[in-house]
């Protein structure tokens, strides 16, 4: 699609990119739910899920099972939400395939924040404040030192 979608130029979030294959970035959120918050940006322009390859979905499931303990570590979680919407009624704002990731904590009941609201449209979108830089660097070097 190009240069309209934000998520076809990887300059649009480089700084925040803490690992990147042949098919996929993955990103810290650029206004976080939860410290952790990450995007999965699949590199091709598509749109939903079941646009996804083989190749691509196959590698997706891979990273996650990589990923997915190096965030529940270096975020103290002992869980994480996995979403994804697809067109503008389910939520879906950039119209380019990507997966939320939230890491979640022992005390969270995981339904006090606007993801849950959202899902279940009882409540509008809440300000979240941007992520910092030198939050993002702490962030990613702690996330690539984590084995």
């Amino acid at each position: 699609m190009g240069s309209s979608c934000d998520f076809c130029n990887r300059e649009n979030f480089s700084e925040r990119i803490f690992y990147e294959t042949d098919l996929f970035y993955w990103v810290l959120g650029r206004k976080p739910i939860r410290p952790g918050h990450t995007l999965v940006i699949v590199k091709r322009h598509i749109q939903a899920f079941d646009e996804l390859s083989g190749l691509e979905s196959s590698a997706l499931i891979f990273d996650m099972r990589q990923w997915l303990p190096k965030l529940l570590k270096t975020y103290s979680a002992t869980g994480y939400n996995l979403a994804a919407n697809y067109s503008l009624v389910a939520g879906q704002t950039i119209p380019h395939f990507h997966m939320h990731i939230v890491p979640r904590g022992q005390n969270e009941s995981g339904q006090e924040d606007s993801v849950r609201a959202r899902l279940y449209r009882d409540a509008p979108e809440v300000e979240r404040p941007r992520l910092e830089p030198k939050s993002i660097q702490e962030q990613i070097a702690k996330l690539t030192k984590v084995d």
